[in-house]
């Protein structure tokens, strides 16, 4: 998914708020500016007396770890007391409470069983802003005053920390009746405005590195602890962190948690998370309901596929020799990742994650036409079930290819958002180490020596018929800004229908697709449909429907795997080694069915069995197809309208694919030649898409099972 990274919320934005509205935002939590006249009137009291320290040390309450015996626990508030005491050189003794089981002696001195609570002048003292307040009264030096404001723990607009929680809790109340993107966004900017604001507000000050100037004060004092309990909560359970682009407020972070005191009185990571896990139920369920209001608008989608010839003059022959030709490498590519030669990571020095992966450029045989960004820009690009990435060529190009239309240009899309390295999706790509917070980079070079590079990023995509497409807001994909090689020419960029998380189905989150491919010399699209567009039960009719599992290889995640267990040829079931087909421990063999390879693809030993038969079967004599890229080819009789064929099928667990003749066997009368489109491969065994004319098949992502029936594709 896509979901909805939160740093699509978390980025700065001009246009929607002004440096006084962030002011007043983030005055509810901690006051950022100096009171001139309260430091004047607090120099002429220094001048007379000095601060007088406590005989004894202070006794401060205060929550235990929950993870490691006898250490402080996670409360931003409770750090924020036990600084203001470090940075007044004050003596304090930490009675650490078990919340999980509160003593009576702990609920006399603080009823409401909440810390902190101080003991000052013999009288128990609760609440961080009071705390801190009366320390800053009776020990006046040195002086962490800033403007006076009321004890606002309570109040739901204190700190980041409180805040999120509140919108949380306001979005979880909202969404039992309503569901809606826009609201999602619009409940989110508060937070957002939040961070923004402190940017704001620190770089407007620039008196020095803390808010109120050289020296810290009681702001930083309250606003630290909430900083490092957010960037461990979000850093933890949403890969989030604050963008580098927020210059100050990273440095400012840096600093404060660098401190000594912040060191000394800070909670483990591990408290921060288990402090959070009960509360941030509502964000995790929140990214759940991300999930279902996008598929609650987009219950099920149609897109057209066009073959990548299709504007051609060609004959189906000729068709079939120019998607032969492209087979050929892509399947160069499928077996040599199938080898064990795949994916190699790369990173460069500056620690931005990058990916080398062996794939073919103009790896497909279809294109979908589709929109990106805001206002959008209408390319087509290449569907391919093999791979999961989308990706398309952006501006500004240190190198790009010529495309049928206009490059991609990020920098005029309102809605274009790079993805930190930090995040889930970039976590799905496998890189080594990536630092930059919005620098996720990926490197694929192709086994032909093209490659594309860029930045992953996020954005909105429309889907579907050109009169009323869909738009789908969040959409990770790679923005390539130097793509290289031959056989991208023929779309835009590539759009991954793989099982991994990259995937377009994946981030859909619609949990099932289907199509049905027509004839490869039919001008008619081919239907691709998603969710609950994607049912078979209207192409059903004589034939029934048929399933079987898909397998999974933890060596090739993106592909997807079919139990074929043996193959018929003219009523007779082949003596193939029960080896051919399966998958090995090791990753390697196996059997894929791939839209992005024409003509099928059989493991040497199932091959030599399969042209063995139909030499034998075929009663025509053999002829040479080196031609037109084939193996096996008979020469047709002169004037004959047609020719008595065996019948082909492939026996899976669980069904048999009985293949009509035009899925397996081509004729063209121009050249006198019958040849059979199946090939022999190295190890990996593929069902290509001239094998899946007329068929609808069904992927469906959540049951693991893929599901067949013979259509009239041109008629869905």
């Amino acid at each position: 998914m896509a979901t909805l990274s939160p740093a699509a919320f978390f980025s700065r934005s001009s246009s929607l708020f002004s440096s006084s509205a962030a002011a007043a935002l983030i005055h509810s939590s901690v006051s950022l500016k100096s009171n001139p006249t309260s430091s004047r009137r607090l120099a002429r009291v220094m001048s007379v007396r000095a601060s007088i320290s406590p005989d004894s040390p202070l006794e401060v309450c205060a929550k235990a770890s929950v993870t490691v015996p006898n250490r402080l626990g996670d409360c931003p508030f409770t750090q924020r007391v036990l600084l203001t005491l470090e940075e007044k050189h004050l003596p304090y003794d930490i009675k650490l409470v078990d919340f999980a089981k509160k003593p009576d002696w702990f609920l006399q001195v603080s009823p409401e069983g909440k810390v902190p609570v101080i003991k000052l002048d013999d009288k128990w003292v609760a609440d961080s802003d009071i705390i801190a307040k009366s320390l800053e009264e009776k020990y006046p030096v040195p002086s962490l005053e800033t403007p006076p404001e009321k004890a606002s723990a309570k109040d739901p607009t204190d700190g980041t920390e409180q805040a999120l929680l509140d919108e949380l809790t306001s979005f979880n109340e909202y969404l039992k009746e309503n569901i809606d993107i826009s609201y999602i966004q619009s409940r989110f900017l508060k937070f957002a405005f939040m961070i923004d604001a402190i940017e704001l507000q620190l770089h407007g000050f620039g008196l020095g590195p803390f808010v109120n100037g050289d020296n810290i004060s009681a702001a930083d004092l309250s606003l630290g602890p909430k900083l490092f309990h957010m960037e461990i909560a979000l850093g933890h359970y949403k890969n989030w962190s604050v963008p580098e682009s927020l210059n100050y407020v990273t440095t400012y972070m840096k600093l404060i948690f660098s401190k000594d005191s912040f060191v000394k009185t800070r909670a483990l990571p591990e408290d921060v998370i288990a402090g959070w896990r009960p509360k941030v139920f509502f964000l995790l369920q929140l990214w759940a309901l991300i999930d279902m209001a996008r598929c609650s608008s987009l219950s099920g989608l149609r897109v057209e596929l066009t073959h990548v010839d299709s504007n051609g003059n060609f004959s189906k022959f000729e068709l079939l020799q120019r998607a032969a030709l492209r087979s050929s490498h892509r399947v160069a590519r499928l077996t040599s990742a199938d080898g064990g030669s795949g994916a190699v990571v790369k990173a460069t020095d500056a620690g931005s994650g990058q990916v080398q992966a062996s794939v073919h450029a103009g790896s497909g045989e279809f294109l979908m036409d589709l929109a990106i960004g805001t206002p959008s820009l209408a390319y087509s690009a290449i569907l391919d079930t093999g791979s999961d990435l989308i990706w398309t060529q952006c501006k500004p190009c240190v190198r790009c290819f010529l495309q049928p239309s206009a490059v991609f240009d990020p920098s005029i899309s309102s809605t274009y958002k790079k993805l930190p390295c930090t995040g889930e999706l970039c976590h799905a790509l496998p890189t080594s180490r990536c630092a930059a917070a919005f620098d996720c980079k990926y490197l694929y070079t192709y086994g032909d020596s093209s490659s594309t590079q860029g930045v992953l990023a996020s954005e909105t995509f429309e889907l579907g018929s050109d009169a009323k497409p869909t738009a789908v807001p969040g959409v990770a994909f790679g923005c390539g800004d130097t793509n290289v090689g031959n056989g991208f020419s023929q779309g835009a960029g590539i759009v991954g229908l793989g099982r991994g998380p990259l995937s377009l189905i994946s981030q859909l989150g619609l949990g099932k697709f289907s199509y049905c491919l027509t004839s490869l010399d039919q001008s008619k699209k081919s239907p691709l449909l998603f969710g609950s567009l994607a049912d078979l039960s209207a192409s059903e009719g004589t034939v029934a429907v048929q399933s079987i599992p898909l397998l999974k290889n933890p060596q090739q995640p993106s592909f997807y795997y079919l139990p074929l267990k043996g193959i018929t040829v003219g009523g007779t079931r082949l003596q193939i080694p029960s080896s051919a087909f399966a998958l090995q421990q090791d990753g390697t063999g196996g059997v894929i069915i791939d839209s992005g390879t024409s003509i099928t693809y059989l493991e040497a030993a199932a091959y030599r069995q399969v042209k063995r038969a139909f030499l034998n079967q075929v009663q025509l004599r053999a002829a040479d197809g080196s031609d037109v890229g084939l193996d096996v080819c008979f020469s047709l009789p002169a004037g004959a309208s047609s020719v008595t064929v065996p019948k082909l099928t492939f026996n899976f667990d669980g069904a048999d694919l009985d293949l009509p003749a035009e899925n397996y066997l081509i004729a063209d009368s121009s050249t006198g030649l019958l040849c059979l489109t199946i090939m022999g491969s190295r190890g990996l065994s593929i069902i290509g898409n001239f094998q899946q004319q007329n068929l609808h098949i069904l992927y469906d992502l959540k049951q693991e099972i893929l599901s067949f029936v013979p259509t009239q594709c041109d008629k869905l």
